[in-house]
């Protein structure tokens, strides 16, 4: 089978990548840490009594250690997919699911910062996991992600979301 060269190009994504991250990382959590993601975790994988009680989690075939920004990811299945950064649907039922999905994962995001906030006795953390969420170098890794499908306008809004991001880029 032949790829066409357009969707061909979806290969050269390492390359791109590695040239990306450094545009937007943010170098005051570059410090080394590396943590669990489970990449397939969801609620199948929650095991509950009768009462709704969580009693086991399954299924942890699919943990890797890796930076936050793996690990900042949002349920699957819960219509909070992300989306390449300043795509604009023309047709109003994608503008108006997106703007849904966007307010969704600023919820999720909130109770992410509310449950970090209560760790450690109560204590607080430094809520790394809420702030990767939506941080430019968690986009650019679900855009990664979104290339394996090898689909061309796929590809082509996350080249254009990645665009943006390099051109944002303040100079340094």
């Amino acid at each position: 089978m032949c790829l066409r060269s357009n969707i061909r190009n979806s290969f050269l994504n390492p390359i791109i990548f590695k040239n990306l991250m450094p545009l937007c990382e943010d170098p005051s959590r570059r410090n080394g840490s590396f943590y669990l993601a489970n990449r397939d975790f969801g609620p199948r994988n929650i095991l509950i009594d009768d009462d709704f009680n969580v009693v086991g989690v399954i299924d942890f075939d699919g943990i890797i250690s890796a930076p936050i920004e793996v690990a900042a990811q949002f349920p699957r299945f819960s219509a909070m997919d992300m989306k390449p950064p300043g795509i604009r649907y023309t047709n109003e039922h994608w503008a108006e699911q997106t703007e849904q999905m966007a307010c969704n994962q600023q919820v999720y995001k909130a109770m992410v910062l509310d449950a970090e906030s209560r760790l450690d006795g109560g204590k607080g953390r430094d809520h790394l996991l809420a702030n990767a969420l939506l941080a430019n170098p968690t986009v650019v890794y679900h855009g990664i992600e979104a290339y394996s499908t090898h689909q061309e306008s796929v590809n082509d809004a996350w080249m254009k979301a990645r665009q943006r991001l390099a051109n944002a880029r303040p100079p340094s």
